[in-house]
């Protein structure tokens, strides 16, 4: 009898346990992706039109995206920089993990060059830390995925 227990034992864990590691590899997959320039632009202009009122502004025409820049990470992007027209620019996560409004404004459009030193060093910072939580793959915090599905959503 004891023989037969070991064997039911084994049974159930032969069954169990990959149903388990199946079921943490899509919740894991459910959790954080990538997110396309599509996905990204999307967000920008929700995001735009519900902050700053650019859209609204009497004779300043339909928000639309002008330009996208993809600032390369080591196999996808990190963050996409959005050059709004008529005016302003937006910089929004290439991953799900991460906040997806980094820096924006209303006015003017980005540069790729020319930016103030301490600028740089704190874009520098963001694309690392964006980088780490896609390499050690990070679970998003419950204010970033709201964030994403608030974009998101209609």
């Amino acid at each position: 009898m004891v023989k037969d227990n070991k064997q039911n034992n084994f049974h159930v864990y032969a069954r169990v346990v990959p149903l388990v590691l199946l079921l943490l590899i899509l919740a894991g997959r459910v959790e954080a992706d990538p997110v396309s320039a599509e996905r990204a632009g999307n967000a920008a202009l929700k995001f735009m039109q519900a902050n700053t009122g650019q859209d609204r502004e009497a004779g300043s025409g339909p928000l639309c995206i002008a330009k996208v820049f993809a600032v390369p990470g080591e196999t996808q992007p990190v963050f996409y920089i959005f050059n709004l027209n008529p005016q302003g620019w937006v910089i929004v996560s290439a991953d799900d993990r991460a906040y997806p409004i980094i820096a924006y404004s209303p006015k003017g459009s980005y540069a790729v060059t020319d930016h103030p030193p301490a600028f740089d060093a704190w874009m520098e910072r963001i694309r690392r830390e964006i980088s780490k939580a896609v390499e050690n793959r990070s679970e998003p915090l419950e204010k970033t995925r709201r964030a994403w599905e608030q974009l998101d959503g209609p």
